[in-house]
C-alpha cells in the first residue's frame, strides 16, 4: 500500500516533468489542484482504500433547456470505457457540471508516468469541453477517445 506521504513526495516532483502554471495543496480536501492552463486544473486525491489517485476535471455547466443529447453521448462514452482507459463523465448535479473522472492505481507510481496520465487527462478534457459547450452537436464533434487520448501510460 502506498502511504499519503509518498504522494506528496510524487506531487512535489511532478512540476518540472510536467511545468504547470501551478501545484496547489488544499490541506481540507487532502488535494492538489494542478493547474494546467488559465482555465483548466485538474484535482488529484488520494484514495487510501483503494490505494489509487483520483483526477477529476469540470468541463463545464450543462447547457440550459434540453440536455439530452449531451446526456446520451456522456453515456456512451462511459459505455466504451476500455477505449479510454477508464476515462468516466459525469454530472455533478442536476443540472450541474459535467466532471471528467479518472482513477489510476498509486501503486508504483512515478513521477513520469503520473506527469504523462496527467498531461493526457487534462488533454482530453480540452477537447471534451468543447463537446459540452455545443451539446446539440455533441453526437457529431465527440473527440476519438481511442486513438488520441489512451489513458494507458
Amino acid at each position: 500500500m502506498v502511504s499519503f506521504e509518498q504522494i506528496e513526495i510524487l506531487m512535489e516532483g511532478i512540476g518540472p516533468i510536467l511545468d504547470p502554471l501551478a501545484i496547489d495543496f488544499l490541506a481540507e480536501a487532502q488535494a492538489w489542484a494542478v493547474a494546467i492552463e488559465e482555465d483548466l486544473a485538474v484535482l488529484i486525491q488520494f484514495d487510501d482504500r483503494k490505494n489509487c489517485l483520483v483526477l477529476t476535471t469540470d468541463l463545464g455547466s450543462t447547457p440550459a433547456g434540453d440536455r439530452t443529447a449531451l446526456y446520451e453521448t456522456l453515456m456512451q462514452l462511459n459505455y466504451h470505457w476500455e477505449a479510454t482507459g477508464g476515462v468516466r463523465m459525469a454530472v455533478d448535479q442536476a443540472g450541474g457540471d459535467v466532471m471528467q473522472i479518472y482513477e489510476i492505481s498509486a501503486e508504483n507510481m512515478d513521477f513520469g508516468r503520473l506527469a504523462e496520465t496527467i498531461a493526457a487527462f487534462a488533454a482530453m478534457a480540452s477537447a471534451w469541453r468543447r463537446v459540452v459547450e455545443r451539446p446539440s452537436s455533441a453526437e457529431s464533434v465527440s473527440p476519438d477517445t481511442s486513438s488520441n487520448f489512451d489513458m494507458r501510460v
